[in-house]
């Protein structure tokens, strides 16, 4: 019997060292999904952290170079069952001033509402780097960018912006001001986000707006 309790132990611990880990902020959590192993890895599984509780990764935590703005949901483009991915915000924003680009020029290969989905925001900000080569854009603010030991920021689609504004608040600093989505109406205007209604915007890529960066993770 002692060595049944014994072997029970022991394998409750070895699971403890291989499930360990602890949260962006080093804190338990109440939270039972999205979770953060020892590695760096997301799991939708409980793992426990160094104190004996469970932990998990939640909209807000500090993590990877900047703040946690979105966890992808079953039906985003993206997800993947039994993992944990979504957006990190940069801790501020990259300008308050600075204009989309190239009015009068289409950059982007998916226009009027095709470049607006999660996970479009990369590809879009690749487009417009290589397609206008005007400095202190946008676009090339984000994408240039090196952060907090990370250079993978790029200027967030329309829906990936549209997340942002939801969880403005667990995540902090975001201005009351029109910001730059990197998804392209027209040859002429592109689309913005006013944080402080939520109302979709379409001004003149000559115009000057707020900038916040992102990564995925």
């Amino acid at each position: 019997m002692r060595l049944l309790l014994t072997l029970l132990f022991s394998i409750t611990i070895l699971n403890g060292i291989v499930a360990q880990g602890i949260n962006a902020n080093g804190n338990s959590s109440n939270h039972i999904s999205n979770y953060l192993d020892k590695n760096g890895k997301l799991h939708n599984t409980p793992f426990l952290s160094k104190n004996g509780k469970i932990d998990t990764l939640v909209i807000g935590d500090n993590f990877q170079g900047g703040i946690v703005a979105y966890i992808l949901h079953p039906g985003d483009p993206g997800y993947i069952a039994g993992e944990t991915h979504g957006l990190i915000a940069a801790p501020t924003d990259q300008s308050t001033g600075a204009e989309w680009g190239c009015i009068y020029t289409t950059v982007c290969s998916q226009v009027a509402g095709a470049g607006n989905p999660i996970g479009k925001g990369n590809q879009n900000t690749t487009e417009i780097m290589t397609g206008c080569s005007t400095p202190g854009i946008a676009a090339r603010i984000c994408g240039d960018l090196i952060l907090n030991g990370y250079s993978d920021w790029y200027l967030p689609s329309y829906d990936e912006l549209m997340k942002l504004y939801l969880n403005k608040t667990s995540i902090g600093g975001l201005s009351s001001a029109e910001y730059w989505s990197s998804s392209e109406g027209t040859s002429w205007y592109a689309y913005t986000l006013n944080f402080s209604n939520g109302v979709f915007g379409y001004p003149n890529k000559n115009y000057g707006h707020y900038v916040r960066a992102v990564r995925s993770f």
